[in-house]
């Protein structure tokens, strides 16, 4: 229902009216978590543990809205206790993509600058991009930031690859390293249902991405001026998606996990079930856009 009131009310109401109403919605959120009992840090590691199933070891990506969690914790002490979980061997990924969306960012002058540029995800998002164990992968729309051992492996090529969750993108490998899709405070945003469109894009059913071929002078982690061709999503389709349904329709109980406390939503997918998924129903004529 959520989503087909938004559906009808982008159709009909102003970019203004249409933020007021997010504004509304977020502090109406907001003052009813504050009222609920905080997440110490010992109940933290409990959900990211035994409710969520994170282990030593786990490569998570993770979508965040600490706003949405009623602690004392800072963004600081929520980054360590994640990576004390996962250990030296798991990693950890986070969007960094720009507050504008990808077609409007494109067509200004202004440039990317993989470490300066910063990240319109959210506080948690920003944290991690900042931290001085952390690279980010050099592309103007859809960056990623990653702490741990996989990170060249996952981020050094995305800024060759022209569809933003292609083959050469983060995401797509995040799949082949068996990834755990988190939320902390979100109830299901997932950037990962995107990479069957690029990675199928010639036999994908929906065409999300706008026709032209965009390209941005970006700075990379040496200072170094490198121009970077992609292609965008077109916000008209991408604003019909629906990833949570999909996830509640099509995939297996035991391959992903919504949970909350009290209020605050917390999900995990398995990010190759996922994708498998996708693809096979994307070859029934079912996404996450019907």
């Amino acid at each position: 229902m959520r989503i087909f009131l938004r559906k009808i009310l982008v159709k009909i109401l102003s970019k203004e009216r249409q933020q007021h109403l997010k504004r509304f919605e977020y502090k109406s959120k907001k003052s009813i978590i504050e009222n609920l009992p905080k997440i110490s840090e010992e109940r933290l590691q409990e959900i990211l543990v035994k409710e969520l199933g994170i282990q030593k070891g786990d490569n998570l990506f993770i979508h965040s809205s600490l706003d949405m969690i009623n602690t004392d914790l800072n963004p600081l002490d929520i980054l360590r206790i994640i990576l004390d979980v996962i250990g030296k061997e798991g990693s950890l990924s986070v969007p960094t993509f720009t507050k504008y969306l990808s077609k409007d960012w494109m067509l200004m002058k202004k440039e990317f600058n993989i470490r300066r540029t910063p990240s319109g995800m959210g506080t948690f998002s920003e944290i991690v991009r900042r931290d001085k164990n952390a690279l980010r992968s050099l592309h103007p729309t859809k960056s990623v930031a990653t702490i741990g051992k996989i990170a060249h492996t996952l981020l050094d090529e995305h800024h060759l690859d022209i569809y933003q969750f292609g083959k050469k993108s983060p995401f797509y490998k995040l799949i082949q390293h068996d990834v755990k899709i988190v939320g902390l405070g979100v109830s299901m945003p997932l950037s990962m249902v995107h990479t069957v469109e690029d990675v199928y894009h010639a036999e994908h059913p929906v065409e999300v991405n706008e026709k032209e071929l965009f390209e941005k002078n970006c700075i990379d982690r040496d200072k170094n001026s490198i121009s970077v061709k992609t292609f965008v999503h077109n916000p008209k389709v991408i604003v019909k998606a629906n990833s949570k349904k999909f996830v509640k329709q099509y995939m297996k109980r035991e391959d992903y996990v919504v949970y909350k406390h009290y209020f605050t939503p917390f999900y995990m997918v398995k990010g190759k079930q996922l994708f498998e998924e996708l693809v096979s129903q994307m070859r029934d004529g079912n996404t996450i856009y019907n």
